[in-house]
């Protein structure tokens, strides 16, 4: 049974209802003018229930994008042919307004998916060079003489992939998911996710106008050197814990009180 208590109680009788919240684990309903006005747990069964409220909202997400994916694709496989399909639907848009020298270097790992063969099959081999899964030297030869870079995702967490472009001044064309808007902050538009007309568009302007990729490399590279450097990172974190230990601090003299 819950105790319900008038608000008076909370001023005279503090000790006590401190005590019953911390040995019993249950809240205290607290009334003002005879009408309910506030509930009263102890710090620990908040934070208890504020991590199995944040637990429920990642298992809420992850079952959306499960549900998602499973209404779509029998497997991975059809996903990422589908992903596939999106970047070289967008480049066979947009073939005859590239220059022929233009190629799209397209890395990354797939054990289970032949992409070689695909782009055989589509007579995609000339213009898209798959490399595979790209690191140290031959990464960096590849962003030396990179253009723009083209991230068509359909889910992401925080992207270093995004961030490493905006670092190393190469524009980034992505989608609309997640945390792309917060890293982009309204700096290119940001495309439709699955929709291969609007990716070629944004491929081909930003091709098309060199003065424009200029203006978006050095805008992205500001923000992220601004927002997102390891120096934001620590003052951002110090920020966090400093209100954190305010609010602790006034908790302590809340209860010594």
């Amino acid at each position: 049974m819950p105790l319900i208590i008038p608000s008076a109680d909370l001023r005279n009788n503090y000790n006590k209802i401190s005590k019953r919240c911390h040995e019993t684990k249950e809240p205290i309903y607290v009334t003002r003018n005879g009408v309910n006005d506030l509930v009263v747990l102890s710090d620990e069964v908040f934070e208890k229930m504020r991590k199995q409220n944040e637990e429920s909202e990642e298992e809420r997400i992850e079952r959306l994008i499960s549900e998602k994916f499973d209404k779509h694709y029998k497997d991975f496989n059809e996903f990422k042919a589908d992903l596939l399909k999106n970047v070289t639907e967008a480049i066979e848009e947009i073939e005859d307004q590239l220059p022929k020298e233009t190629k799209v270097n397209l890395c990354g790992v797939s054990d289970e998916f032949d992409i070689e063969q695909y782009l055989i099959e589509h007579n995609l081999n000339n213009r898209i060079i798959y490399h595979g899964w790209v690191d140290g030297q031959k990464r960096s030869e590849i962003e030396r003489n990179t253009a723009i870079n083209v991230l068509p995702t359909y889910s992401e967490g925080l992207s270093m992939t995004v961030l490493e472009s905006m670092a190393r001044g190469i524009p980034i064309i992505t989608t609309d998911v997640t945390t792309m808007p917060e890293l982009l902050g309204g700096i290119i538009d940001l495309c439709p996710v699955g929709n291969a007309k609007s990716l070629a568009q944004m491929i081909n302007n930003l091709m098309s106008h060199p003065e424009m990729r200029m203006r978006v490399s050095q805008m992205e590279f500001d923000r992220v050197s601004h927002k997102f450097s390891v120096e934001s990172m620590i003052d951002n974190t110090l920020e966090i814990y400093t209100k954190i230990m305010v609010e602790q601090q006034k908790k302590i003299r809340g209860h010594i009180r």
